[in-house]
């Protein structure tokens, strides 16, 4: 998903795999344990770690652009980001929408006076946060202001992606 705002500004966040795959090591020794009658959590899964999404970001801001990959996002909240997407791209105010791990967040999407228009304030964290940033500052805020078709469309193309990504 690759956002441009009305000022150039660009957020670009790309589900590139799982932060675990599912490894042959893993499956075997699962079914290994299954055909000894072995239950429970022996190599067991791990809601979790079994849907840690790698996100890898691009973002360009008035202050410069940065790179991140990171495991941002488990497989059900970057669903539920879609959705967030989808109704601020209705033109619908939107809250806070935060995940386990803070590298992202958007604090609100508000409609701008010219109503095709939503003003999104994002949050980039941790390992997510731009270069420029001080050692000791957690975060960053950047506001980007979207036509509501963008918001539309790139939500459609992440929740695409998604679909290759599926909750295990």
């Amino acid at each position: 998903m690759r956002l441009t705002d009305v000022e150039g500004q660009v957020i670009e966040l790309q589900v590139v795999g799982y932060q675990f795959p599912e490894d042959a090591s893993r499956r075997s020794s699962r079914d290994n344990a299954a055909q000894a009658g072995i239950t429970g959590t022996v190599v067991g899964q791990n809601k979790h770690d079994d849907n840690w999404l790698m996100i890898r970001g691009h973002v360009e801001a008035a202050k410069g652009a940065w790179d991140f990959v990171e495991p941002c996002l488990e497989t059900w909240e970057a669903r539920e980001f879609c959705g967030w997407l989808e109704f601020a791209a209705n033109g619908q105010p939107c809250g806070p929408i935060n995940f386990l791990e803070p590298n992202i967040a958007f604090k609100s999407a508000t409609p701008e006076p010219d109503r095709g228009r939503m003003r999104l304030v994002s949050n980039f964290a941790l390992e997510s946060r731009p270069p420029w940033t001080e050692p000791d500052d957690f975060d960053e805020l950047i506001e980007f202001v979207f036509t509501t078709e963008e918001l539309r469309a790139r939500a459609s193309s992440l929740s695409e992606n998604l679909g290759r990504f599926p909750e295990r």
